[in-house]
């Protein structure tokens, strides 16, 4: 099985790329047609960055990895994760919690940074670990707090909160083998 992935590594970050940046098109089109206190503009950007930045990894594999590659795909992986993080802060926010500043945000993003100091693969790692799980799980607690108020999309916003938890916890808490621990 491991064999077969491997082999078909290229079609699953075409495939997983294009859906993440299909929805950054739904969501970027969501502040134009109704109503709604969350910022969707970020989660669009957000999954715009992560699904860029799957292609890159996909182009890297089919084609040439090189050190600046390998920083452009951190680079986009950090935007999506801080996108990310930024999404959950004000959706928190919106839905009721506490109103936290974007210090939280520069706090993480510094945190995330110091894993540089064991490379490009540190950075990605720490940045997963910093910004995307803790943004990507408050943001999931945000939808979830939000489907009371979600009336018959309260179902929706359910499912799309326990989705983006699972999806989190598999993008950002599984990471490529570095120095940096759990890695």
């Amino acid at each position: 099985m491991t064999a077969t992935l491997l082999a078909n590594l290229d079609f699953i970050l075409l495939v997983y790329g294009l859906g993440l940046v299909l929805l950054a098109v739904i969501l970027l089109g969501l502040r134009s047609t109704i109503t709604s206190p969350l910022p969707w503009k970020w989660l669009g950007l957000s999954a715009a960055f992560l699904g860029v930045n799957a292609w890159a990894d996909m182009f890297a594999l089919s084609v040439r990895d090189s050190p600046g590659v390998g920083a452009a795909r951190t680079v986009l992986f950090v935007a999506g994760c801080t996108c990310l993080l930024e999404f959950a802060r004000t959706s928190w926010a919106a839905v009721g919690g506490a109103r936290i500043g974007r210090w939280i945000i520069v706090v993480l993003f510094v945190m995330a940074a110091l894993g540089g100091f064991a490379g490009v693969r540190g950075w990605e790692a720490t940045a997963g670990y910093f910004l995307g799980l803790p943004g990507g799980l408050w943001a999931a607690a945000g939808l979830w707090r939000y489907r009371r108020a979600g009336g018959k999309h309260g179902r929706s916003l359910q499912v799309a909160a326990v989705a983006m938890a699972l999806f989190v916890v598999a993008a950002c808490g599984v990471t490529l083998k570095t120095s940096i621990p759990p890695a």
